[in-house]
């Protein structure tokens, strides 16, 4: 199946006739479709307004990747310091969308959500080497929250 730049979700139900259960003929197909990485791309969108789209949460994905186990708190600090101090509301929509998706996990530690990515790969391409990116914020993270990286 290839990927459909659009929001709604389509999928062949060519053979569903010999199948008794539409979505059941057609499950693993789809199942492949959504697990599938979308190529990479170079960053080349705004992130300072954060919006319900494919680029935004890739970019929010590869952010709480980066960071390894981040507080929302931790995550809005962030987006202050890239892109100025403004209402990042949408960020929980975001991060709740990555959750039922099952790109990112939560879990409390001490009075805090903290979140993870579940893959190991970020979603874009960047300019820059994100490996000494995630390498800064991982060190600085696991001296000052050691808890973090134990759970999860």
């Amino acid at each position: 199946m290839a990927e459909v730049k659009s929001p709604t979700l389509w999928y062949p139900m060519s053979n569903i006739r010999s199948k008794v259960d539409g979505i059941g003929a057609v499950f693993f197909e789809l199942k492949e479709a959504l697990s599938v990485k979308p190529r990479k791309s170079t960053l080349k969108t705004d992130f300072s307004e954060l919006n319900t789209d494919k680029s935004s949460l890739y970019f929010i994905h590869d952010l709480v990747l980066f960071a390894g186990a981040i507080s929302y708190k931790e995550l809005v600090q962030i987006l202050v310091t890239l892109f100025g101090d403004k209402r990042y509301d949408l960020l929980h929509r975001l991060l709740g969308i990555l959750r039922a998706a099952g790109l990112i996990t939560n879990y409390m530690v001490e009075k805090n959500w903290i979140y993870r990515t579940v893959g190991r790969t970020p979603f874009l391409s960047y300019a820059s080497d994100t490996n000494a990116l995630m390498s800064t914020f991982r060190s600085t993270l696991i001296k000052s929250y050691p808890g973090r990286f134990s759970l999860g």
